[in-house]
């Protein structure tokens, strides 16, 4: 199993060795932009029902409107389990072993 930001760098022996403090990788940095992606669907998904909801205005909403804004929090929920089978490999092979067992 993989962990990005706990890989073991070797020091050198030397006192003067100091490690860097700064360096980001560039998997750690794609995994910070990905995870602040993934945060942003979630708050566009489910931010705006609940403050209407919060606010007690979704009960003078036309129908149309409230069902439209219904529909966000699923369609963030979707974005977010195909993000999670398309980023996730040990995920995607897990299933892929149990589909090929199952069907065989």
């Amino acid at each position: 199993m993989r962990s990005s930001s706990r890989r073991v760098h070797a020091l050198a022996a030397t006192a003067n060795a100091a490690p860097k403090t700064n360096h980001q990788n560039n998997r750690d940095i794609f995994l910070l932009k990905h995870m602040l992606v993934i945060f942003v669907v979630f708050m566009l998904g489910w931010l705006p029902y609940y403050t209407l909801e919060i606010a007690g205005l979704t009960a003078k909403m036309p129908y149309w409107e409230l069902k439209t804004l219904e529909i966000l929090p699923v369609l963030s929920s979707i974005i977010i389990l195909v993000d999670l089978f398309v980023y996730n490999h040990e995920l995607r092979q897990y299933l892929k072993e149990k589909l090929l067992k199952l069907f065989h």
